[in-house]
This record gives structure tokens, sequence and C-alpha cells, in this order.
């Protein structure tokens, strides 16, 4: 991971992480692995567009999902500062969420 060193207004040093160059894109993914591997740039492309697809179906179904050598994702909902704690499990409802998040934790 690359970094640099960023100064916060009470004078103190920290490291703050950035990005190098423009995001790698599926199909520079798809030729490093027809390289690394028997499978073809159309094969592995095709693999890797529809990742998203299966792993949204899982996700939507309430799943998570690790994948090997990389980590695990899930969904995960949250309230918000405007909405408040009920005082019975009958009113708790859905609509309390204010959004929903995607949770990942690599793996190590």
């Amino acid at each position: 991971m690359y970094y640099i060193k960023s100064k916060n207004p009470q004078g103190k040093w920290y490291p703050r992480s950035v990005t190098q160059g423009k995001p790698v894109s599926t199909k520079t993914i798809a030729k490093k692995l027809a390289q690394i591997s028997t499978v073809s740039e159309a094969d592995a492309r095709a693999v890797l567009s529809m990742l998203g697809e299966v792993m949204a179906d899982y996700l939507a179904a309430g799943r998570s999902v690790k994948l090997d050598g990389l980590g695990s994702f899930r969904l995960a909902g949250y309230t918000g500062p405007g909405n408040k704690a009920v005082d019975s499990p009958d009113k708790v409802t859905s609509k309390m969420f204010a959004g929903v998040r995607m949770r990942f934790v690599p793996e190590s």
C-alpha cells in the first residue's frame, strides 16, 4: 500500500493511504489471469463479468460471500443518526434502515 505523510490541524503527523494511477480494468485482470493460467483471456473475462451478478444474488439473499485468497463480502444495514430505538420488537421494521453498505474483510 502506498501512503503519504499528512499533518492534522493539531500539528500531529499520520500516514494517509493513496491510490496509484487509474483503476485496473476487468480486461487487464483477464489478460493477467490468462498469462498465468491455462484459461483464455475471453474465458477469464466472462467469469469476471458474471462474478458481480452471482455475488449480488447471494448477498441479496442474506448470505455472505468468501472468495479464497481475496476475502469476505457481506451487506450491512445502518440506521443513520435520525433513527431511534423503539420500545418493543413488534415496532422494529426494515424501514428503520437508512441504507445498506458493502463490508469487505480481506483475507490475511
